[in-house]
């Protein structure tokens, strides 16, 4: 039986579920494929939560041929980083590090070290899950390092563009 707290938390998630493809049906008909992205990786990240994952590989991969298009690697990286999660959820490591491998040099070339090190953390839990053990331990060192490192060393142009982590 659910309790009272995540029946509603259940039926808060469909309803965001709902507005994002109400938001993405507008988006497909004004032509606005920004918004679709948009849409469509939002979308993904709410049937994560909601515990469909067949829906969330669906829309994603419905995204990722409109940024190799647009030519935005970032929001390619994102989408295949957050695939390669989902494949992890499913217990298929092997789709999920050659997704990671995808968007690993992507974070590294564009210098963004939070999501390298999330990547990199995601890494080590499917060598983890594969039972690779000797291969665990580098992939969770490398981001504690990417994390931990003074600011300035990681932009040494400006401490105050530099995001703390939570």
């Amino acid at each position: 039986m659910y309790s009272e707290n995540a029946l509603a938390q259940r039926s808060s998630l469909q309803d965001q579920i709902t507005q994002h493809e109400q938001k993405l049906a507008a988006a497909r008909a004004s032509g606005s494929l920004r918004e679709e992205v948009s849409e469509l990786n939002f979308l993904g990240l709410l049937y994560r939560q909601a515990g469909k994952p067949q829906k969330v590989l669906e829309d994603l991969n419905a995204v990722l041929p409109i940024e190799q298009r647009a030519g935005n690697q970032a929001a390619q990286a994102m989408t295949e980083d957050t695939m390669g999660r989902v494949y992890t959820d499913l217990g298929q490591e092997d789709k999920a590090l050659a997704l990671f491998n995808q968007a690993l040099p992507v974070w590294r070339t564009l210098r963004i070290r939070q999501a390298e090190a999330n990547t990199l953390n995601y890494m080590g839990k499917s060598y983890d899950n594969l039972g690779q053990r000797e291969n665990v331990l580098p992939w969770f060192i490398l981001p504690a390092i990417l994390w931990w490192r003074p600011a300035a060393a990681r932009n040494p142009t400006s401490y105050s563009e530099e995001k703390i982590p939570d």
